[in-house]
């Protein structure tokens, strides 16, 4: 860029003397240059390294930019690549020249480059750590989100809201700047510095001179996490470019997280059921092809179970439909209890709730029906105190290796549910899904709670 704040454009042969000189950096070894662009091109509007030999880098202490004396002109040119950045690093180590700065407007555009790609909450925190690593004097950078939450949650107050004296040790400075909303630096003869939980840092890392909390915050206000930093120069967030790329980096990183998780938000509604966040019958299908591939792996058996709670309609029918809302939440939270984590739990529809458990063998499948039945015994507590019995009836079908479609274990564990139903006997009734051999035409049903069917 010259003194008018025109670009230069590079003739691509500049590239030829670019890889010479770095040839010599490296020893020879023009490899490295190649692995640090990771094959990528050059910008076309963007000066590559000139020759650099007899000249120094013009470096200015308030200058917003790294800049390079273009080859064979005395005008400026922008370094704006990232292997350009380190290779000019190496260089200035190399020469012996001094000073530090940073391309802001560069990483700028890396960051929103990288925050645009994030697909998850680590990939946003991958783009946040590229783009402060290029500060040389900050010696870690970490998300304190949950430190701060779990700060937030254990500040006792005293009378009137004020920190009780037996808190002071506990005070978190991510928590309170989570609360406040406002970026809040430590040093490390600061007076207070005792008070807060993070002062740990102080001592275990001898070079550190300054604390600083700084909030992800949106535009419109909301503080979604705090970001620990650490800085081994006591002014470090003095500078203005930098506290403004701090606070860009806030906003953009904020947005990020927003979006991702309203991403992950709608997906949950979209194989979730809204009222007790069991999976839905999308759902369902969606987790049941991984859950199959691991039978066949471990070369084990699968149960599917379908569930109707018998007795469901007179609760809406005499408490109304909120208390039957808190029944079946609290059905969904017992059975999520009763199977394992690895175990898949469903709500397809109204009072019905279909499971898929692995087992070793019939004893495996026996202690499961009396690990529900012993956990649906207990009556539950509806809104007002009311204590309700509830019968269940749960039809059951095996499946083993053998590809197979959920559809086709829905239908069969429907009807050994419907024989269930039948057996009025017993508060809890399991009925198991039988094919009958080798013409493969009907079925019959064993009834797991005592008898045939």
């Amino acid at each position: 860029m010259d003194r008018n704040g025109h670009v230069i454009t590079a003739h691509p042969l500049s590239i030829v003397p670019c890889l010479e000189k770095l040839s010599e950096i490296f020893s020879g070894s023009g490899t490295v240059f190649l692995e640090m662009t990771k094959g990528e091109p050059f910008c076309p509007l963007l000066a590559v390294l000139p020759r650099m030999e007899g000249k120094k880098a013009l470096v200015g202490g308030d200058v917003d930019e790294a800049s390079l004396p273009c080859e064979g002109r005395e005008e400026q040119c922008l370094v704006s690549d990232p292997a350009e950045i380190l290779a000019y690093s190496l260089w200035k180590k190399e020469k012996g020249i001094t000073g530090d700065s940073v391309n802001y407007s560069l990483l700028r555009y890396r960051l929103l480059e990288n925050l645009s790609r994030a697909e998850g909450e680590t990939g946003v925190w991958q783009a946040v750590s590229d783009a402060l690593a290029s500060e040389s004097d900050l010696l870690f950078f970490e998300p304190a989100g949950r430190l701060a939450e779990t700060g937030r949650r254990s500040m006792p107050r005293g009378e009137k809201g004020r920190m009780s004296s037996d808190a002071c040790a506990q005070r978190s400075l991510a928590a309170e700047v989570l609360c406040s909303g406002e970026p809040r630096i430590l040093s490390a003869s600061a007076p207070d510095r005792p008070l807060f939980s993070e002062s740990s840092r102080f001592s275990a890392i001898c070079d550190l001179a300054v604390l600083a909390a700084w909030p992800i915050s949106s535009p419109g206000g909301e503080t979604l996490s705090v970001l620990l930093l650490g800085a081994k120069k006591a002014d470090f967030f003095d500078s203005p470019h930098r506290r403004s790329f701090l606070r860009e980096v806030s906003e953009w990183t904020a947005l990020a997280l927003s979006r991702i998780r309203h991403v992950r938000e709608l997906e949950n509604l979209s194989v979730r059921d809204s009222l007790t966040g069991l999976l839905n019958r999308r759902g369902l299908s969606v987790a049941f092809s991984s859950f199959h591939a691991n039978i066949k792996r471990r070369k084990t058996l699968g149960i599917l179970g379908v569930i109707d709670l018998d007795d469901f309609k007179p609760v809406n029918d005499t408490w109304g439909h909120a208390a039957g809302d808190v029944l079946l939440e609290e059905v969904a939270v017992r059975l999520r209890k009763l199977l394992r984590e690895s175990d898949l739990v469903g709500r397809t529809g109204g009072d019905e709730f279909v499971f898929v458990s692995e087992v070793s063998d019939s004893k495996g499948l026996s202690r499961l029906t009396e690990r529900i039945s012993r956990g649906f015994s207990r009556s539950f507590v509806l809104p007002e105190g009311q204590e309700v019995s509830i019968a269940l009836s749960c039809g059951l079908v095996r499946f083993s290796q053998s590809p197979i479609e959920l559809g086709e274990l829905l239908l069969n564990a429907d009807c050994a549910l419907y024989r269930a139903k039948r057996n009025k006997s017993s508060l809890v009734k399991f009925v198991e899904y039988r094919e009958t051999g080798e013409s493969g035409e009907g079925g019959e049903s064993c009834d797991l709670s005592g008898g045939e069917s």
